[in-house]
């Protein structure tokens, strides 16, 4: 016999509940060990993905150091005004950090409604682009699912929000500190 369940992603916990509930002469295989190099191949490339993902999170995070580091040349007269006032260096680099923490805070935000919107959607996403061009990204007839399965983790959307945040928050470090170091006499000159 062969069973179908609406979740395939959920395949364990229905052979678990079958395998206790048949008897001992009836074996239950999933799909997942009937396509194992498939399924393996999956949990491969979610991990290459999870990599390539960081990597672009780090170049964004370079970035935002070089953007920071823009604005310090841009600004070196105002800041070597405000030192001249009497701001110390570590108010200086304190409003860069939270330039930098600001700037990370938005780029979080709409990162994480737009991935937990693409996230939800990317079934229909496919769906459409599977209509506009006519093919056929995954067939019924060679892989055991005939859609793009995606699963909402809050740890995981809680861990990527948490990381990027500390990876933002060090890219401002050096511009920041570029920002402190400023001399006032040099820049008002």
């Amino acid at each position: 016999l062969r069973i179908k369940i609406r979740d395939v992603l959920n395949v364990s916990e229905t052979e678990e509940i079958l395998s206790n509930r048949l008897t001992e002469t009836i074996s239950v295989i999933p799909w997942t060990s009937q396509f194992g190099p498939i399924y393996e191949n999956i949990k491969f490339s979610r991990s290459i993905i999870s990599l390539m993902l960081w990597l672009l999170i780090m170049v964004a995070a370079f970035n935002l150091i070089v953007s920071l580091i823009m604005i310090v040349k841009g600004k070196a007269s105002d800041i070597a005004i405000l030192r001249a006032l009497g701001a110390s260096p570590s108010m200086v680099r304190a409003i860069f950090l939270w330039q930098g923490g600001l700037i990370g805070s938005i780029g979080i935000t709409l990162g994480v409604i737009l991935g937990i919107v693409g996230s939800l959607q990317i079934s229909s996403f496919a769906a459409y682009l599977e209509g506009i061009f006519s093919i056929n990204f995954l067939s019924a007839e060679v892989y055991p699912i005939d859609f793009l399965p995606s699963k909402l983790s809050v740890l995981d959307v809680v861990g990527v929000m948490f990381g990027v945040f500390i990876l933002s928050m060090l890219a401002t470090i050096y511009p920041s500190s570029k920002a402190a170091s400023t001399l006032p006499a040099q820049s008002l000159r």
